[in-house]
């Protein structure tokens, strides 16, 4: 199957807030679709659906939208944020982003590293990714899957940058091209360093109970299209 021609059946829907968890009680999941020349037109689609296309494989893949209603019907949309359940992880809403083929659209896209870095495989340092996808702009239908790049040759305390990525006439880079993509560092040894404490002077994280400590906010999900009528 080509990915990037993927068909959707969807159904509209006038749900929302409470009214959605019926929705996905009947094995539906509400969605959003909009874009700059699109007007905001919320459907549903089938939660087997949701569950296979939320997944990292088709980031980026053109969709095709099929209803009988004709404001959805054959629309071209990409998958945009998704609002997860906190337990079983599984879909609970999507958007989605109309298309105009004619026109260029942002994207991240993942780099695949290849090979075995010359530093590590002779001189004993270690490979690490600093980063994993950059930002392009291109025409819908001429989005990569992914980036390659070959890090045989790197060496021992040598990097490869943005700027090294071989990118084809059809795709502009957005990310800085001095951005570092990865790395090949010495591997050193680890030495203890006790913190000094002065007479009379307690460390403070030996003083806080854990009900003093500062907990850290819980990551949330973007909002969908139904917080407002809650």
């Amino acid at each position: 199957m080509d990915l990037k021609e993927l068909v959707i059946a969807v159904t509209p829907r006038t749900t929302r807030g409470k009214q959605n968890k019926q929705l996905r009680k009947s094995k539906q999941i509400p969605a959003i679709v909009y874009g700059p020349k699109q007007k905001n037109l919320a459907f549903a689609l089938d939660k087997k659906l949701a569950d296979k296309f939320y997944k990292k494989e088709y980031d980026n893949k053109i969709f095709t939208l099929q209803s009988k209603d004709k404001n959805l019907n054959g629309l071209k949309v990409i998958r945009k944020d998704i609002s997860i359940h906190k337990i079983n992880r599984f879909p609970i809403h999507m958007d989605f982003l109309s298309l105009d083929m004619k026109a260029v659209i942002r994207v991240n896209v993942e780099i695949i590293f290849k090979g075995t870095p010359k530093g590590v495989k002779e001189e004993g340092g270690v490979f690490n990714t600093v980063l994993r996808n950059v930002e392009i702009e291109c025409l819908p239908d001429k989005i990569p899957p992914s980036l390659e790049l070959d890090v045989s040759s790197l060496g021992l305390n040598e990097n490869f940058h943005v700027s090294d990525l071989k990118l084809s006439k059809d795709l502009k880079l957005i990310t800085k091209p001095t951005r570092t993509l990865c790395t090949v560092a010495s591997i050193e040894e680890e030495v203890e360093v006790k913190p000094e404490v002065t007479e009379g002077a307690t460390a403070e994280a030996s003083t806080e109970t854990p009900s003093e400590q500062e907990t850290p906010a819980a990551p949330t999900n973007k909002k969908d299209d139904d917080s407002s009528k809650k």
